[in-house]
């Protein structure tokens, strides 16, 4: 109804048609891709993880997991063994098959017998040639001849704190042949040194067999001497004073 007043009437555009549509600005474009990029990157990143292997369980309470062996456990595991035409060597591996049984931690005597072992097959590479000079070869000889005092020393000293008469004597016959065999390692070494080289090959064969001999007894010593000491300790008063312990060696991995 008109009732005087003027009415504007306002012209609204017509609607734009359904199949027409703005297009979207670079700028906006940019945006979107840039959230596209980060959406599936989190994705794919999530979907990874959840292929994953599973967490590590932990071990057993009271359970630790297996130490690495220490260097001087590492150099007794790869202990080189010997060929049918390696005496000395063999003489060597013997002596060290019966030290490993033990553990060598608050047992001198026995890290002892397994230094002897360690480098009586030292020397054998030297007596075949392999590597090594006529100092080395001496030297060697002196190491394993103090090494033999120390277990003629520690023997002693067991046998004389057992109270089995028998298992005591029978130590002592035993550790007292090692250091004549020493001395007598010593000299033959020092000789077949000088002999590495020269024209006569007789000589230098014959000081082979001699040393060869003489260190298949020292080791056969040694290895009977750590037998004996072990079961002289099982006869020592415990208020003796002879700290000394006898541990059945496990492997590291076991």
């Amino acid at each position: 109804m008109w009732n005087g007043q003027k009415v504007m009437q306002v012209n609204k555009e017509p609607p734009l048609p359904h199949h027409q549509t703005l297009a979207p600005s670079p700028y906006l474009r940019k945006v979107n891709t840039t959230i596209y990029f980060c959406f599936t990157s989190h994705f794919t990143d999530i979907r990874m993880s959840s292929e994953s292997a599973p967490p590590r369980p932990p071990l057993p309470q009271g359970q630790m997991p297996p130490q690495a062996p220490t260097p001087e456990e590492e150099e007794e595991i790869n202990f080189p063994k010997p060929q049918t035409d390696e005496p000395i060597m063999k003489a060597a591996y013997d002596l060290h098959v019966e030290a490993q049984k033990w553990s060598s931690k608050g047992n001198d005597l026995i890290a002892a017998a397994k230094k002897m072992a360690l480098l009586m097959a030292q020397m054998s590479k030297y007596v075949r040639g392999e590597g090594g000079s006529k100092k080395g070869l001496i030297d060697c000889a002196k190491a394993i001849a103090k090494a033999s005092d120390e277990v003629t020393r520690l023997a002693t000293e067991i046998a004389r704190q057992c109270t089995d008469k028998r298992i005591r004597m029978n130590l002592m016959q035993v550790c007292e042949r090692i250091p004549t065999i020493a001395t007598q390692l010593k000299i033959i070494s020092t000789v077949k040194a000088t002999l590495l080289g020269e024209p006569d090959a007789e000589d230098e064969e014959e000081a082979t067999e001699v040393l060869v001999l003489n260190a298949q007894n020292l080791m056969g010593a040694v290895k009977e001497t750590v037998r004996q000491a072990e079961a002289a300790s099982i006869k020592i008063r415990t208020e003796a004073g002879v700290k000394m312990r006898w541990v059945r060696k496990s492997p590291w991995y076991s």
